[in-house]
């Protein structure tokens, strides 16, 4: 296998996004929010089981789930 294969399988196959939430969903214990997808202006329903959110809050999402928290310093998009 090739060095860029073995790099592409650890980056997985959807992309990492930070998130910012704007609205909130709880309902039997299954959280979930819609948040605004950084930089840009995109929306995406994301699942956070377990989770405490807050309006504001920013999470890195991967594949539709929340990954963990994440920071709040400017995202800015570069391209390689």
């Amino acid at each position: 296998m090739n060095l860029w294969a073995k790099f592409a399988k650890l980056l997985g196959s959807s992309p990492v996004q930070i998130v910012e939430v704007v609205s909130v969903y709880s309902a039997f214990n299954d959280v979930q929010f819609d948040g605004q997808v950084l930089p840009g202006t995109a929306i995406i329903r994301v699942r956070a089981p377990g989770r405490s959110l807050e309006v504001g809050q920013r999470w890195i999402v991967q594949d539709g789930a929340v990954v963990e928290e994440a920071p709040g310093t400017p995202v800015l998009t570069a391209e390689v």
